[in-house]
C-alpha cells in the first residue's frame, strides 16, 4: 500500500474535479469523515503514560502511575485541536455541509 500526504486547501486537481463532477462531492465528503472519526477514535481510546518515566500506564482507574508520577494522555489535547481546525479549514473551503457540522461539534465538546 502506497500512503502520502495531500495537502487539500493546495490541491487545484481536486478542486477542479469537483466543479466537473459535483456529485461526487457526497462520496469525498464521507470518506473526509471515515478518517476523521477514526482519528476521533484512536484520541478518545489511547494510553496514558506516567509523566515521569513514559511509561504506559496499565492499571485502570488510579490517578498516578505505579512510579509515582501523574499520568498524562499519549497524544495531547493540543495536537487534537489542531487536526478538528484543519478538517473544520478543509470542509469550508469546500462548503462540506455535513463536515462542517460534524467537526464544529466536535471542537464544543473537547474544549
Amino acid at each position: 500500500n502506497e500512503s502520502r500526504d495531500v495537502d487539500l486547501l493546495r490541491d487545484t486537481v481536486l478542486l477542479k474535479y469537483l466543479q466537473e463532477h459535483p456529485e461526487d462531492k457526497p462520496c469525498i465528503e464521507m470518506q473526509l469523515l471515515e478518517a476523521l472519526n477514526e482519528l476521533v477514535a484512536q484520541y478518545y481510546l489511547q494510553d496514558l503514560k506516567c509523566k515521569r518515566t513514559n511509561q504506559v500506564h496499565s492499571r485502570r482507574l488510579c490517578n498516578h502511575s505505579t512510579y509515582g508520577g501523574s499520568l498524562v494522555l499519549s497524544k495531547s489535547a493540543e495536537a487534537f485541536g489542531r487536526v478538528l481546525r484543519d478538517f473544520s479549514a478543509v470542509a469550508e473551503y469546500y462548503d462540506m455541509k455535513l463536515m462542517t457540522s460534524q467537526v464544529s461539534w466536535l471542537m464544543s465538546t473537547s474544549s
